[in-house]
């Protein structure tokens, strides 16, 4: 049996949804809070609406509801801890793709001053030849 797991946290959602124009899944949360702060898709940057996310299904029939935590209670704390994990999956993830973005973009300016110092190295070698020539 495979699990599913949400695209940007890695991990098995307990409230998941599906996007049907990307094909993936997402913990509700997670999808939530990126689509407030970009409206687009955390990962392929596809413009989302919340009319185009799907709850997936993952009661059990004659399953109970779960309650609503006190303020006080460890259920309470640990529901806090979540949603700060939450955020920090979503600025992780987020920080990644910046991190590769960056990264290319370094490798493709290395590049390009890698091939320039190499034309002002035979552009020099070129005019100290000719120089040399016209002495002689």
């Amino acid at each position: 049996m495979s699990l599913l797991v949400c695209c940007i946290s890695g991990v098995v959602p307990s409230d998941p949804v599906f996007v049907a124009k990307t094909g993936l899944l997402y913990s509700r949360r997670l999808l939530e809070s990126a689509l407030q702060q970009e409206g687009r898709c955390p990962v392929t940057r596809i413009e989302l609406a919340p009319e185009d996310v799907a709850a997936v299904r993952t009661d059990v029939d004659g399953a109970a509801p779960p309650r609503v935590p006190e303020t006080t209670s460890i259920p309470a704390l640990l529901k806090h801890l979540q949603t700060e994990w939450d955020a920090t999956a979503l600025e992780t993830f987020k920080l990644r793709q910046l991190l590769d973005k960056t990264r290319k973009v370094r490798a493709r300016g290395c590049a390009f001053s890698l091939a320039d110092a190499r034309r002002v190295c035979r552009n020099s070698r070129r005019r100290y030849i000719s120089r040399t020539r016209q002495v002689a």
